[in-house]
């Protein structure tokens, strides 16, 4: 019960929040980038080097809500958010995780559409894809909590 009003809260806070609003505009922005760049460095002859490109990408996209999530739990510990959460019946490290899901979860649907706009699909395995989709999202919560850490 209060895991979804954690994760209700969490999902009205995207538009509430302009760091969340980045966070809904960056992967697009991404893939547009990645469908024009990507073909053209195929063109010049030098698959390797679009193969490149879009693994960056890929680590940049999973960096960036990693960032962005590490700095919105900060925001929240600024604002007292999380001293607060302590008298009441949601356990911090719910509303933590909540975060940490919501921006895994947004990593990979960013992942895919980043994908699916570099035209990489057809380059990689099943398998692989799986991995892709798994791992490199991980990098966002491992980000923010790195993040938080040390600030």
């Amino acid at each position: 019960m209060m895991f979804t009003r954690v994760l209700i809260h969490e999902l009205k806070n995207i538009t509430r929040d302009k760091m969340y609003a980045f966070l809904a505009i960056y992967p697009i922005v991404m893939a547009v980038v990645a469908y024009f760049l990507i073909p053209y460095l195929t063109s010049l002859g030098n698959p390797l080097a679009s193969n490149i490109v879009t693994v960056l990408f890929i680590l940049i996209n999973g960096f960036m809500f990693g960032a962005v999530t590490g700095f919105t739990l900060l925001d929240d510990q600024d604002d007292k958010v999380i001293l607060s959460l302590r008298i009441t019946p949601i356990n911090v490290s719910y509303y933590v995780f909540i975060k940490l899901a919501v921006g895994y979860v947004m990593g990979i649907l960013s992942t895919i559409l980043l994908l699916v706009a570099a035209d990489f699909l057809p380059n990689i395995s099943l398998i692989s894809l799986i991995y892709i989709l798994i791992l490199a999202p991980m990098s966002g919560p491992i980000i923010a909590l790195f993040i938080n850490c040390f600030a």
